[in-house]
């Protein structure tokens, strides 16, 4: 008997204890409807709420959401903080749709939430779906098409259309003409003209002149390592957007990465990213306070990750396919 309450006991208090960690983050899922017609899309709503101090895992969700549910599109992440910063809250939205009837359930979703060296994994609520086939009244007749009238040619009634169509074509032509000649005679002026040549920097170029840069401001050797961070990932998200055509000034760390992976990039160039960001995230909005070393070697991760993910030059492919062959 004692051995019984024993168990329970313990039970109890791994629950609460469960139940604790879980408080931390809150996640929940919605659906702007529970019924749709076949091919009809609705809107999925995920919202996570967790503490400023944490880092959140947003799933990746592929294009099929469960069987029977695809996934048309996926809208921009929104960010929020509270009163006091002290709760992130993320919410996105998934447009979906289904091609078969049916009720589908669309299971828990998993975050994964980290806080210091804890990690614990919280699930959205299940959600259920119905798909309805259109109804079709079977007890009345099925009947032909109805053709087209047949109106007699009149033209007294086509005249104007057809003056007015030539003078369109008309006024077309004269305006592409005369466009066109004005185009020559600009041609004709600019070629006189000394052209003087246009120099574009590259953009892995140019991160990496505003990372030495950022070098010798000393930011955190002078206190201020929150503005150091800030200006670092600043400089990496610009880079990340004019080299792989990513949005990035504009996303949270989390979603750069979930991007990236659609991009030509390393996967071990993302997770080299992935916990930059991380580290960065802490420092501006969980107030960590990195190391003489974690301060020094995020920038020097930064510029390798510059180096390593900058385009290849024909050339340099040219001569390490030569070196493979002497190989």
């Amino acid at each position: 008997m004692n051995l019984r309450v024993i168990i329970s006991s313990v039970l109890v208090l791994c629950v609460l204890g469960i139940t604790s960690q879980a408080q931390n983050i809150q996640v929940s899922a919605g659906l702007d409807t529970n019924a749709i017609m076949i091919g009809q899309q609705f809107r999925l709503k995920l919202r996570v709420q967790h503490p400023a101090n944490g880092v959140v895992v947003w799933p990746y969700l592929k294009d099929t959401l469960t069987k029977g549910v695809e996934i048309v599109d996926i809208e921009k992440t929104d960010t929020t903080f509270s009163t006091d910063k002290s709760q992130i809250t993320y919410s996105a939205g998934y447009i979906l749709t289904s091609f078969d009837s049916g009720v589908y359930a669309i299971p828990p979703i998993p975050f994964s939430f980290t806080r210091g060296r804890d990690t614990e994994t919280v699930y959205s609520n299940l959600l259920n779906i119905s798909v309805f086939r259109p109804e079709v009244d079977t007890t009345q007749e099925i009947r032909d098409i109805k053709g087209p009238a047949e109106i007699p040619f009149d033209w007294k009634e086509a005249l104007p259309y057809v003056i007015g169509g030539f003078a369109v074509i008309l006024f077309v032509v004269l305006m592409v003409w005369f466009i066109r000649r004005q185009i020559a005679k600009r041609k004709a002026a600019r070629a006189q003209e000394p052209q003087e040549p246009i120099i574009v920097i590259p953009p892995h170029e140019m991160a990496q002149k505003a990372l030495q840069e950022l070098r010798e401001k000393q930011l955190w050797q002078r206190g201020k390592t929150k503005e150091y961070y800030t200006e670092l990932t600043d400089i990496l998200r610009i880079y990340i957007r004019d080299r792989f055509d990513v949005d990035a000034p504009e996303m949270v760390s989390e979603e750069i990465i979930r991007r990236l992976k659609f991009k030509p990039i390393a996967a071990t160039q993302r997770e080299v990213l992935a916990s930059l960001l991380q580290l960065a995230d802490m420092v501006k909005f969980a107030k960590l306070n990195p190391g003489t070393f974690e301060n020094e070697e995020c920038l020097n991760t930064a510029l390798l990750f510059v180096e390593n993910t900058r385009p290849v030059d024909s050339e340099s492919e040219k001569e390490k396919g030569g070196e493979a062959d002497e190989h």
